[in-house]
C-alpha cells in the first residue's frame, strides 16, 4: 500500500497507516515502549482488513519484533481475528516527513 505513514518518536515509536490495497481498507498500527533509536524491538501491531461487503477482520496487541531504522521499520505478524480467522503478514514502512 502506497500511503502516508505517521512515525511518533520519543520514548515510544508508534507507527500507524491506513490504505487501500484491492478494494480492501488496511490499517496497521506499530508500537514500541522504551524507543531509543534504531534497533530491534519487542512490539505490539494492530492490524485491521475490512471492505464494504466484507468485515472488517481485526488482530489487536500481537506481540512481535521489529526492526527500526533511522528512516522506518519492518515486522511480521500472525493472529487470529476475535471470529477465529487468521490474518498474517509483513509490514514494511518509511516514515513520511
Amino acid at each position: 500500500m502506497d500511503t502516508t505513514v505517521s512515525c511518533d518518536t520519543g520514548r515510544r515509536y508508534v507507527e500507524s497507516a491506513s490504505g487501500v490495497i484491492h478494494g480492501y481498507t488496511v490499517t496497521a498500527t506499530v508500537r514500541i515502549a522504551a524507543y531509543h533509536g534504531a534497533g530491534s524491538y519487542p512490539a505490539v501491531v494492530t492490524v485491521s482488513v475490512g471492505s464494504s461487503t466484507d468485515g472488517p477482520y481485526a488482530v489487536e496487541a500481537i506481540a512481535t519484533t521489529a526492526t527500526i531504522t533511522s528512516s522506518g521499520g519492518s515486522l511480521s505478524f500472525t493472529g487470529q481475528t476475535s471470529a477465529g480467522r487468521t490474518l498474517a503478514g509483513s509490514i514494511s514502512w518509511s516514515c513520511s516527513a
